[in-house]
């Protein structure tokens, strides 16, 4: 059994290569990759060194971070067995955290009609237990994940497709009633990073007199204020001018553009958002 789950589960190449996923899944797929490992290490020293190469696959991700630093931190003592449990709980706890997450949102968007864009399985979740009347649900370039996050929308709700161009306009031709967004990333002064487009969106939102709200896992509080910013310059041009291309995967949103933070802890403010930060810092004492 082992022998064939070697040859498709999770690697930290894997983790490393993965577009197609939010960070959410992501973090889940690594601590799968380091209890798995941690089943295989001899000793601490090659466990640990997993851990460093899984935190250095996603640097961008604080809740690939957070979740690897507290598993390790978690540890009850420095041998492999010990992580390969921590991770075992890890995993659990990742998985019922977005979850609860999800339930927070759910309870103001229920039956209303929202508009969201790009591709969170804590956003999906909401609209899943909340059941809105219907969805307007931008394409999200680049890559265009909005459209299947549209596609597989359809199947239980009403569901509409727009460009990013047209969103901020649409949100009055559609009589939408509130905005939801997942987040990549939520910083300790309370702005959003996530993809790009949100900022636009909810800029929008609070001209239509709209709330915003944001669902993530509090997991995803990153510990530090740096940013880094993906670029996907050859999927704007790639032609021969001497240009500078801005296009940008992320971007970052206003703490105040921003209804409410709903997470597994329920809504945080600024000051529960910098709370949360400074634990996840502490976990990085391993």
């Amino acid at each position: 059994m082992w022998r064939s789950y070697d040859r498709v589960r999770p690697t930290v190449k894997t983790v490393a290569a993965d577009d197609e996923h939010g960070s959410a899944w992501l973090s889940v797929r690594a601590l799968e990759v380091l209890r798995d490992e941690a089943a295989l290490a001899e000793d601490w020293d090659g466990v640990a060194g997993v851990a460093r190469e899984l935190l250095a696959a996603r640097p961008s991700m604080a809740v690939v971070e957070n979740r690897l630093n507290r598993v390790m931190s978690e540890a009850d003592e420095h041998a492999p067995g010990a992580v390969e449990r921590s991770a075992r709980e890890g995993i659990a706890s990742a998985v019922e955290a977005d979850r609860a997450a999800a339930a927070v949102a759910a309870d103001r968007i229920d039956g209303a009609r929202i508009c969201t864009l790009s591709r969170s399985g804590t956003v999906r979740a909401a609209l899943e237990l909340a059941d809105p009347e219907a969805v307007l649900v931008a394409e999200s370039r680049p890559g265009g994940e909005g459209i299947g996050v549209a596609e597989s929308l359809a199947t239980r709700h009403d569901v509409t497709l727009t460009s990013d161009a047209a969103l901020a306009g649409q949100l009055a031709e559609f009589d939408a009633d509130a905005v939801i967004v997942g987040a990549d990333t939520i910083l300790p002064d309370g702005r959003v990073l996530n993809k790009v487009g949100t900022y636009g969106l909810a800029l929008a939102a609070v001209a239509h007199d709209l709330p915003c709200y944001v669902v993530a896992a509090a997991d995803k509080i990153a510990p530090e204020t740096d940013v880094e910013i993906e670029q996907a310059p050859t999927a704007l041009y790639e032609g021969d001018a001497d240009i500078a291309v801005a296009n940008p995967l992320f971007e970052v949103t206003p703490a105040d553009l921003c209804a409410d933070v709903c997470t597994d802890r329920g809504t945080l403010d600024e000051a529960d958002v910098a709370d949360v930060a400074a634990r996840h810092r502490s976990f990085r004492e391993w």
